[in-house]
């Protein structure tokens, strides 16, 4: 048993805790009641987030669990730590300037920011300008007028 523990990788730690927290969360979450499709109750959200969770969970934890060897690479070179710490800012960045600026104008920029991060050299403006725009007025369109969420209005004068 000690061999078979040390040869695993060590985020199998990692995806246990997680399938025990989506336990938990939709456990308190079918307790809160989920009501229908139609009629979603205060748990619904939550609970099917929780269950996602658990099934990704048990996914990487069965993946873990049936390989053969451990990995030798390191966990953390190689990564793109610049861009994660870019999109954590941008995100720190959007949550701040999101009731002053305005929903369309924030998501249009922090979308933008995101696809230009992201889009590998050349960099295609039109795509990526064109694609924040339409991210955007889709976003609002689903929340703000089917959702008829108070989304804020920030600089533009919006219907």
């Amino acid at each position: 048993m000690r061999r078979w523990l040390k040869r695993q990788e060590p985020l199998a730690a990692v995806y246990a805790i997680l399938l025990a927290l989506a336990v938990g969360v939709a456990a308190e979450a079918h307790r809160l009641g989920l009501g229908s499709l139609h009629s979603p109750g205060p748990g619904f959200t939550f609970f099917w987030t929780a269950v996602l969770l658990g099934a990704l969970s048990v996914r990487l934890l069965i993946r873990t669990v049936r390989a053969p060897e451990p990995l030798d690479e390191p966990l953390w070179r190689g990564r793109h730590w610049g861009k994660v710490v870019a999109v954590v800012v941008a995100l720190l960045i959007y949550a701040w300037l999101l009731e002053r600026a305005g929903y369309v104008t924030v998501t249009f920029c922090f979308v933008g920011f995101l696809f230009w991060l992201l889009w590998e050299p050349p960099k295609n403006w039109v795509a990526i300008l064109g694609g924040a725009a339409a991210t955007t007025l889709v976003t609002y369109v689903v929340f703000d007028r089917w959702f008829s969420l108070q989304l804020p209005k920030g600089w533009l004068p919006l219907p």
